[in-house]
């Protein structure tokens, strides 16, 4: 009986300290993968774009069209009411 609560203390030790050191680390490594991340978008923009251009050479850049929705449905009708 005493092993058993010997080890419920232990395993509400470890939970509560994985709470506790997880609150306070989370939070920076988020902010480190958060600007590597921007860092890597940036550098990768510029790289991309100091790579493609070559002296002389005519670079013509078109961001793809939105396909727009048709808003012909149907033929309008007109009608007249009757009255009976």
């Amino acid at each position: 009986m005493a092993a058993l609560v010997k080890l419920f203390c232990w395993l509400f030790l470890i939970y509560y300290l994985i709470k506790f050191l997880s609150r306070l680390l989370f939070p920076l490594l988020l902010k480190k993968f958060m600007k590597s991340m921007m860092q890597g978008g940036v550098n990768n923009r510029y790289k991309n774009k100091k790579d493609n251009n070559e002296e002389g050479k005519v670079i013509i850049e078109k961001m793809k069209s939105k396909k727009s929705k048709s808003k012909n449905i149907g033929e309008y009708i007109d009608f007249e009411e009757i009255e009976e």
